[in-house]
């Protein structure tokens, strides 16, 4: 069973080829609207999955033109952003990230099998069907890092890893 990591160090390599797939909206409310009155920062991960290896593909899901100012930082940091709100009619939007992203993930892992390390950033568990189709393959790898207050703790026995985004943030932050 794989433990949440909060006070450890992180065991690092640069052998993966990772793929990211970033739930946006569901790491912003976690930190922005729930607890902290501030904005999900990349930085913190990005330092972590740097250390790991090669950045194959990067994506992020969300409303991109509610979070204009974010969407430039993650373009900066190589992330293709994939936007998930869809009209449904002239009044209401439907937000539909979990099911594209979800999708995204299985395609990936169908089509580009020199990835062998899928992170999650999402705390949400409606990822937990690709993450079971991924783990099929011995190599795959996965990581799920998230904002500890969105976390699912059904993602503890499934994963490799649980990271929170508090523990990154201590890690790397500089003080």
């Amino acid at each position: 069973m794989i433990e949440i990591e909060e006070n450890s160090g992180l065991v690092t390599s640069k052998s993966y080829k990772i793929g990211i797939f970033l739930d946006y909206h569901n790491q912003e409310i976690g930190i922005n609207e729930l607890r902290y009155d501030q904005h999900f920062d990349y930085e913190w991960i990005a330092k972590y999955i740097h250390s790991l290896g090669i950045v194959e593909i990067a994506r992020a899901y969300g409303n991109w033109n509610y979070y204009k100012k974010e969407s430039k930082i993650l373009k900066q940091n190589g992330f293709e952003l994939i936007d998930t709100i869809r009209k449904k009619n002239k009044i209401k939007k439907k937000d539909n990230t979990d099911t594209i992203m979800t999708l995204d993930i299985v395609d990936i892992y169908h089509s580009q099998s020199d990835i062998n390390l899928f992170i999650i950033i999402s705390g949400d568990i409606d990822f937990l069907d690709a993450i079971l189709k991924i783990k099929k393959r011995p190599k795959n790898k996965v990581i799920v890092i998230s904002e500890k207050y969105s976390l699912n703790y059904q993602y503890r026995d499934k994963v490799d890893k649980v990271i929170t985004y508090q523990l990154l943030k201590n890690l790397f932050e500089i003080k």
